[in-house]
């Protein structure tokens, strides 16, 4: 029975985690996106039409993989992943284009900026790490959920907002890494006894994330930098 049950969650684990991260990300954006127009959400611009169905199509690509994986449906997942390539490349250069496309005119917008860049070099990363450790399906699976995070959460920060829950800084992180990072610590601590080492590094790159933001989204450098690259208001 034991070994059962451990199969059932082993097995389970992963794709619960999508799930988690689609429901989310769907829920946090159905006002301004998904239902937007049942909540009068303003017009979008066409570059982030582009941009939010490019996301959209990673959770749906994040799901149906692990569909097919489970269905044993191996050529069509491999097909897939290979087409999910250009997917990320439209993903990033949309990201880019968003974020560069709106005026940042104080110091809180210009530093506010330096997180989703640097998320948008760590995402196509993550990625590409996943591609390449295919074969290695415990590594695969761990870079793709690292991915998934950097990009989930713009969702939990709607979300929270919805909630009327105006998180401190980072709170929104805090909630994002609880969701859908802690889980998988506390997954291989249960079945490995260890931190898988796509776990390990995969923590230590998100959690630097924040002190490096600390650290230069306030200089005068960056502060240059960020109202060169976004037009005046």
């Amino acid at each position: 029975m034991q070994t059962r049950i451990a199969s059932l969650v082993d097995r389970g684990f992963f794709p619960l985690l999508g799930l988690t991260a689609a429901a989310v990300i769907a829920t946090g954006f159905a006002p301004t996106y998904y239902l937007g127009h049942w909540f009068h959400a303003p017009p979008l611009k066409a570059t982030v039409h582009i941009h939010a169905a490019a996301f959209s199509a990673w959770l749906v690509l994040l799901l149906s993989q692990i569909v097919m994986i489970r269905a044993g449906k191996f050529r069509w997942h491999r097909a897939v992943g290979k087409a999910s390539v250009a997917l990320v490349a439209i993903m990033v250069a949309t990201g880019y284009i968003v974020i560069f496309g709106k005026p940042r005119p104080t110091p809180f917008t210009r530093a506010f900026i330096f997180t989703p860049i640097l998320s948008l070099v760590l995402f196509p990363a993550f990625f590409g790490l996943a591609i390449y450790f295919r074969r290695d399906p415990g590594t695969h699976k761990r870079l793709m959920v690292l991915a998934t995070i950097l990009i989930a959460n713009a969702g939990v920060t709607r979300l929270l907002g919805m909630l009327g829950l105006h998180a401190a800084p980072y709170g929104s992180w805090v909630v994002t890494y609880g969701l859908l990072l802690l889980p998988m610590i506390v997954f291989d601590l249960t079945r490995l006894r260890t931190l898988h080492p796509a776990t390990a590094w995969g923590m230590v790159v998100l959690l630097a994330r924040h002190p490096l933001h600390a650290a230069i989204a306030y200089t005068d450098w960056w502060q240059h930098l960020a109202a060169r690259l976004t037009p005046p208001i």
